[in-house]
């Protein structure tokens, strides 16, 4: 997903392989060579797999926000997913190695609830912001619940450790919830709470392709205010989702449904409100 901000700073939260072409067109066509931020809400290849084109095809990256390299690092695959670690491995590399060159500023989002407040943007600084809210990151389990998958290897259920993402613009949010299952709400909601921050937004992704995995009544009373909201889900053939019950319950809860299908998203957010911008 692409969210524009104001000053023509953009950034980009999860990215997969195919919708690199038209993300890149995007920001052909926009002029932008600089991207405020890059984030990745879990290490699922559908997040991340895009992200190394996009670093060579731009300018500078200031941020990067990743979840916990832990989560990644104990997975252990065989056959293809040897592929998916490998692709994985290097853009982690990558993002170090800038780090590190102080090319760019590396967080992990894992474990707990940050804010981010863009001081680049110095015109509005104390009205733009990002932050990340995520369950406990691996290191601070004492039990890792890692399964054994047929041709697959042991892996963790990384959904279970997904990062969720909300820009803030003004009085305005936009929440990116990714894969989030309904698990790992109930930690988000925790830390939100502790942190008197918040969470509820005028615009939200529906988390897991709108899956019932991902998103019940009560996540979505509590992630949304109670006048109308956008919600933008986009489709999975393959699952057939998104639900159609979860859609029927969003639309019944005042939200205003975008479903797309392989086009990137993009959100503009500006001190006036958002807008969404996609091809269906």
């Amino acid at each position: 997903m692409i969210v524009e901000l104001p000053g023509k700073q953009c950034g980009i939260i999860d990215c997969d392989r195919r919708a690199v072409p038209r993300v890149l067109g995007y920001l052909k066509f926009r002029a932008i060579k600089e991207l405020s931020f890059v984030a990745i809400s879990h290490w699922h290849s559908d997040a991340y797999s895009g992200f190394l084109k996009i670093l060579s095809a731009v300018d500078k990256v200031k941020y990067a926000f990743i979840p916990d390299p832990g989560l990644l690092r104990a997975n252990v695959g065989v056959d293809k997913w040897h592929r998916e670690a490998s692709m994985s491995t290097k853009l982690l590399s990558e993002l170090e190695r800038r780090h590190a060159s102080k090319d760019l500023s590396l967080y992990n989002s894992s474990g707990g609830m940050n804010n981010y407040p863009f001081a680049i943007f110095d015109e509005i600084k104390d009205s733009v912001s990002i932050s990340t809210i995520a369950p406990m990151s691996l290191s601070e389990l004492d039990c890792q619940p890692i399964k054994e998958y047929p041709h697959r290897g042991r892996r963790i259920n990384q959904n279970r450790y997904c990062t969720v993402f909300q820009i803030k613009v003004g009085e305005h949010r936009f929440l990116i919830t990714s894969d989030t299952e309904i698990k790992a709400w109930e930690e988000i909601f925790q830390y939100a709470k502790e942190s008197e921050f918040e969470i509820r937004s005028d615009g939200i992704t529906l988390p897991h392709y709108g899956s019932r995995y991902g998103l019940s009544q009560d996540v979505l009373k509590q992630i949304t205010k109670g006048d109308e909201f956008y919600a933008v889900v986009e489709r999975n053939r393959r699952f057939k989702l998104p639900d159609p019950k979860i859609l029927e319950m969003v639309r019944n809860s005042k939200g205003k449904v975008e479903v797309y299908d392989d086009d990137s998203i993009t959100v503009i957010m500006n001190l006036e409100g958002l807008s969404l911008i996609g091809e269906k």
